[in-house]
């Protein structure tokens, strides 16, 4: 039971005296679903926040009104002359 717990601790000793470079890598390997779900994570909010702001534009121009007034000659009799106001709002296709 005693060289048990000495060979633990020498076992552990090797591992805590590797290079620092060897350590990035093993913790790269360790946590490499982690770090593929964090930029993926990034990457879906990027996304997000692009698709947030065009749905503002859209939103405001759909609301936006485009009024234009116009003049126009009866068709009944040509002295007289109608007043036409239009809401042309122009729609995003």
């Amino acid at each position: 039971m005693f060289t048990y717990i000495i060979l633990l601790i020498l076992s552990k000793q090797k591992t805590t005296n590797m290079d620092s470079s060897n350590n990035i890598i093993c913790w790269i390997g360790d946590n490499f679903l982690a770090i593929v779900v964090a930029i993926c994570t990034f990457v879906y909010t990027i996304i997000n926040y692009k698709m947030l702001i065009e749905s503002r534009k859209t939103r405001k121009q759909k609301i936006t009104p485009h009024i234009v007034a116009y003049l126009e000659l009866t068709e009944i009799n040509r002295k007289i002359f109608s007043l036409n106001i239009k809401n042309n709002n122009l729609q995003l296709k």
